[in-house]
């Protein structure tokens, strides 16, 4: 919940826009190195480039947690696997 508050805040202060930015930024680095030595141990290719694919995973990531937050039921089973099929 803090996380989206200070998303809200960010938004609208410039200062506080660059911190989150670099937050951010952070997480797709270590998102990016993670898929690299994925793929790599998989002997897999990447369906799209591994820093793409962290630009969409940390999104996903946020959207499903603000959605799990509001929903009246359960989080459908396996979303993450169902959702990643094929990466």
């Amino acid at each position: 919940m803090l996380e989206l508050e200070f998303f809200l805040y960010a938004v609208r202060e410039v200062g506080a826009r660059e911190k989150l930015a670099q937050r951010y930024d952070g997480i797709r680095r270590a998102i990016t190195v993670t898929l690299k030595r994925h793929f790599e141990e998989m002997g897999l290719e990447p369906p799209i480039p591994e820093e793409q694919l962290s630009w969409a995973l940390l999104a996903m990531a946020t959207g499903i947690e603000m959605q799990q937050r509001a929903a009246s039921g359960e989080m459908p089973e396996k979303l993450w696997k169902t959702s990643l099929d094929g990466c």
